[in-house]
């Protein structure tokens, strides 16, 4: 029997030189186990940079819609926000490993209820970098947006969670989280946008929560941005997560939820947490500084 989470087969599709990012690119696919799809193959793209290394390795996970650029041979796709941290974090000397959660499961950003657990495919990836002597298994990071932000806090689920070296979730919903896990947290940034269709205060309340825990979740909030840390925002009917921002769902075990406020809340009652109040616009103002706000915390935790 095979293991959750093994990987049990790893075949390069492509490698290239990209003149422009003076780095090597490299397209994989690894099949990995993880509950709601079983043992699937997972599209990643490797890009490092030239040069002796170790380098330090971010892992980005798109959103819900990976509207950003194909993978190289279009093996895979990403998002706008992993698109740009590629290019800037190359340029810093990290590699980064974008990820699609997606890859062959036919799924669209409607599909919420189907998404895997893309932080357990992070976490084999992170666990499988020691073999390559051109990456840094001392300085791993996670981050993503959106479904790739909620993914980078889902790790708190997860025992493993001390081997990320820091994490950055940009504009995750919080409208359920994890109770504060009984191991030591890495450091953790939240970037949120004041006008964002998943309210703010979700985040704010998992911020305030953990701190009565004694952790800390560090906080950046773009007051004029939408949920695409763009401008030019508006309301639109679509399926999101968002409807108990004000009280949200604490996640104690499979069967034990409370609401912040510590009222207690079913499996069922969950469900109504979903709303037809999704967001749109994409003129993305702010966006290229949350990729430098996330690439300056990440350096920040850097270690020797």
């Amino acid at each position: 029997m095979k293991k959750r989470g093994q990987i049990i087969g790893l075949s390069t599709l492509f490698a290239v030189m990209s003149n422009a990012l003076s780095a090597t690119t490299e397209t994989k696919i690894v099949n990995i186990n993880e509950r709601a799809y079983g043992l699937a193959e997972v599209a990643i793209e490797m890009t490092i940079p030239d040069g002796p290394g170790p380098f330090p390795v971010v892992i980005t996970q798109h959103g819900s819609e990976r509207d950003g650029r194909a993978f190289k041979e279009g093996e895979g796709a990403t998002d706008e926000y992993s698109k740009r941290l590629i290019e800037k974090a190359v340029e810093r000397g990290f590699a980064v490993i974008a990820l699609d959660a997606f890859y062959k499961k036919n799924l669209t950003a409607g599909d919420k209820t189907k998404f895997p657990s893309a932080e357990i495919y992070a976490g084999y990836l992170r666990d499988g970098i020691g073999t390559d002597q051109r990456l840094d298994s001392k300085n791993i990071f996670y981050t993503g947006f959106s479904y790739g932000g909620r993914s980078a806090l889902s790790t708190l689920y997860r025992p493993d969670v001390v081997r990320w070296r820091a994490l950055v979730a940009a504009e995750p919903d919080c409208n359920s989280f994890p109770a504060p896990p009984r191991v030591a947290i890495p450091p953790i940034l939240i970037m949120k946008g004041g006008e964002s269709h998943y309210p703010p205060v979700a985040c704010e309340n998992l911020k305030k929560f953990y701190a009565k825990a004694n952790m800390q979740i560090d906080w950046k909030l773009f007051p004029k941005s939408n949920h695409y840390f763009s401008h030019n925002g508006k309301i639109v009917n679509g399926l999101a997560f968002n409807g108990c921002s004000e009280n949200p769902v604490v996640v104690y075990g499979r069967d034990k939820f409370t609401r912040v406020d510590g009222t207690a809340i079913t499996r069922e009652e969950i469900g109504k947490c979903f709303t037809r109040r999704a967001g749109s616009g994409k003129s993305r103002e702010d966006l290229n500084e949350a990729v430098d706000t996330a690439i300056g915390f990440f350096t920040q935790h850097l270690v020797k």
